[in-house]
């Protein structure tokens, strides 16, 4: 009988352990920070992802407003767990994700993607303008009566899914990414990262074998690390069951293979329709729209939050005769730029002009024109109309100065308009974005109609018009069909629009007739603002010439 000792002590021959760490080379590359700190325009794509519960603000949609889940910034180890904490406050409600993000890491995008799809829930590409505190802004504090749900309203423009983003859209029931919006892939990037790793070990010798009795971790030393461009076979295998099971063709690794790590190949909505990787071309506004809450038919993203009670608030007039539930704030105006990485270096601005029109707005205006210089930046208009004769004088300045005028609506990241905390020092611009939900309300038509070309927003603006007598009651001089004429003429604009007008009923406000507003030539087309001031307009050959390089 062999009789068991104990060995003496022994140091193990170092072990080299390799540990694949698969990630996309947006996310690595965000990682490589400079010395000084990054400007905050690109605060985006270097970030870790924040994810937050988030309720519409949007007017009018109290007190059953849509929620949905907003996921912004780079994908990193810590993102699942985000998401798991999201995911424990709703129990078993079921809301859209809307993401924005420039990739990260593939491993932990895959968990996400099975947690949504395993919870059915529909993701697109989008993003979140807050109202109030933002989710990435630490110092801010929620009110206690919106139990940690912050408010803001969703859009699609401007939203991107790069690189592992597109593995988080793909595990949505429903996948929608629209055309303002952009989705891109590349080959992922495997990095190896090399430790030498000492352990202290006791074991026995039983019958000649030795047996193991404890192991200890005495050091652990950096060694050697390297990178990989392309997929390694156990990588591939994970992907390869992640997209069956998403139900994605696996013609998307071709797509990835077009594009090194540090590039990105953009995927146009018809070859994502042929991947299957989005349902629909539809917009974020068909899973947030309060729209969806109305009624009988109101969807499980949803949220009945009773009101707390208060006493009744009086109606306020407007400005010049045009009455208003609400006063809204003077009008301002703002030149902005727009930001976000798809257009830099290279990015458009435009005139902001929002509010009610004031006879302050004209002179409020010559200083805008002023600072421009003589740049033909086009001019985006919202406006709940307002003084008479302020919006004759605007709309004849913006026609000698030629700029062209959109109705739609301006958004700022951290700023507030109607406290001119958006005018930058020095003639810089604000950095903007377009929202195509704006209006043009009763004297605004007449600042549109100044237009070198007048743009509507496609089927998004409110677009209103009364009797010519009903406007510029507190004017210096009384509106008249006979002053219309000589301006509508000088405009070139037919003189059936104010026929049309004449024949409204006093204190009538009407929105003109489908197709009238062109028939006329109150209007040149409807357009989507993004395609005259989006990212998009900076990208050909030969730009448009309101594109302006970040200095």
């Amino acid at each position: 009988m062999t009789v068991p000792r104990l060995s003496i002590l022994k140091l193990l021959i170092a072990l080299l352990v390799i540990l694949p760490l698969a990630v996309l080379s947006s996310a690595e590359a965000a990682k490589k920070k400079a010395a000084t700190p990054p400007p905050p325009l690109k605060a985006i794509y270097e970030a870790p992802m924040t994810v937050a519960l988030v309720r519409s603000s949007e007017a009018g949609c109290e007190p059953l407003c849509p929620e949905w889940i907003s996921a912004e910034g780079e994908i990193t180890a810590a993102t699942p767990a985000l998401f798991r904490q999201v995911f424990k406050v709703l129990g078993k409600r079921r809301l859209p994700v809307l993401i924005r993000s420039p990739g990260g890491s593939i491993n932990h995008a895959l968990v996400i993607g099975r947690m949504i799809r395993k919870r059915q829930l529909d993701v697109a590409v989008g993003w979140t303008f807050y109202r109030g505190c933002t989710a990435d802004a630490k110092a801010c504090a929620l009110p206690k009566e919106q139990k940690g749900s912050y408010r803001g309203v969703a859009y699609d423009a401007l939203g991107f899914c790069n690189s592992a983003c597109s593995l988080v859209l793909a595990s949505g029931t429903t996948r929608l990414a629209s055309s303002r919006s952009s989705v891109g892939v590349h080959q992922a990037r495997t990095k190896f990262v090399q430790e030498r790793l000492l352990y202290r070990e006791y074991y026995r010798i039983v019958n000649g074998k030795k047996k193991i009795i404890s192991r200890k971790l005495v050091s652990r030393k950096p060694g050697k690390s390297y990178e990989k461009f392309g997929m390694y076979k156990g990588l591939r295998n994970d992907l390869t069951a992640y997209l069956k099971d998403m139900g994605v063709s696996l013609a998307l690794f071709d797509d990835m293979d077009r594009a090194p790590p540090t590039d990105i190949y953009q995927l146009t909505p018809k070859r994502m329709m042929e991947l299957k990787l989005i349902t629909s071309f539809n917009t974020v506004q068909t899973l947030t729209t309060p729209k969806n809450c109305v009624g009988t038919m109101a969807i499980a993203s949803c949220l009945l939050i009773e009101p707390p009670k208060t006493k009744a608030v009086p109606v306020l007039a407007g400005v010049g005769g045009e009455g208003a539930a609400v006063k809204e704030a003077p009008m301002t105006f703002i030149v902005a730029r727009g930001y976000a990485g798809p257009c830099e270096p290279l990015c458009p601005q435009w005139i902001a002009a929002e509010g009610e029109i004031t006879p302050e707005s004209v002179k409020a205006l010559k200083a805008t024109l002023r600072q421009i210089a003589g740049k033909k930046l086009p001019v985006i208009i919202n406006s709940p109309g307002g003084d008479f004769d302020a919006a004759l004088a605007m709309g004849g300045m913006i026609h000698d100065a030629r700029l062209d005028i959109v109705v739609a609506r301006t958004g700022y990241r951290d700023c507030q308009p109607a406290k001119r905390s958006c005018a930058l020092p020095n003639g810089a611009a604000s950095p903007g974005f377009i929202v195509n939900l704006g209006k043009c309300q009763g004297s605004c038509m007449f600042v549109l109609a100044g237009g070198k070309k007048r743009y509507v927003a496609q089927g998004n603006a409110i677009f209103t018009i009364r009797r010519p007598d009903d406007y510029g009651a507190k004017a210096a001089i009384p509106a008249s069909s006979v002053r219309l004429h000589g301006y509508f003429e000088s405009l070139g604009i037919d003189n059936s629009l104010l026929k049309f007008m004449n024949e409204l009923r006093k204190g009538d406000e009407r929105a003109l007739p489908p197709g009238f507003s062109q028939q006329v030539g109150l209007v040149s087309a409807e357009i989507d603002p993004m395609a005259l001031v989006g990212h998009n307009a900076c990208f050909p050959t030969e730009p448009a010439s309101y594109c302006v390089k970040l200095q």
